[in-house]
């Protein structure tokens, strides 16, 4: 296979996913956050998260069991 196949087979599998017009809808409304990002991350690298069915996650789950004080708490 060339190059020009190759860019060729991936530009006409890309246009019949539709993956545009999919990133395009997704990006529609995103969520609102509820903490910086920065501190998502402290409780990430923490251990100060949990994980979810991606189910729950999607349908509105649990609100998070930490709060932003938390993040300046040393890891355990």
């Amino acid at each position: 296979m060339t190059l020009r196949g190759l860019c060729q087979d991936t530009h006409e599998h890309l246009t019949r996913a539709e993956l545009i017009n999919a990133l395009d809808t997704a990006f529609q409304e995103l969520p609102e956050p509820v903490h910086p990002p920065q501190c998502c991350y402290q409780q990430l690298i923490r251990g100060g998260t949990e994980r979810l069915p991606l189910a729950q996650a999607t349908a509105g789950g649990s609100p998070p069991r930490w709060s932003p004080s938390h993040r300046l708490a040393s890891p355990s």
